[in-house]
């Protein structure tokens, strides 16, 4: 999967000197705070054809975190703003 740009991005994380592109490429988000006021950081991943065929035959996603804790995160399907019509990227989009 691919981190993708979207309507609300405002942020773009490069990556770290000391990786490569192969490993590690940029990262487009919003940066700003959630509806209770709280720092949040988004983004936004296209599944290719496979990695949907293997979420719907075992159900799962499994998340790697780097480091020595895990931060509080969110994983979702529908738009993080509820207040705001946001089409989905489709398959065939990008």
């Amino acid at each position: 999967m691919d981190p993708i740009k979207f309507p609300q991005q405002n942020f773009e994380f490069r990556k770290p000197d000391s990786m490569t592109d192969e490993e590690c490429g940029s990262l487009p988000c919003y940066m700003g705070q959630d509806t209770k006021g709280r720092p949040v950081i988004v983004s936004c991943w296209k599944l290719t054809p496979l990695e949907i065929q293997e979420i719907l035959e075992s159900g799962c996603i499994y998340m790697t975190v780097y480091g020595t804790r895990p931060y509080p995160v969110c994983l979702q399907t529908d738009s993080p703003w509820p207040n705001e019509y946001q089409r989905s990227p489709k398959i065939s989009d990008n």
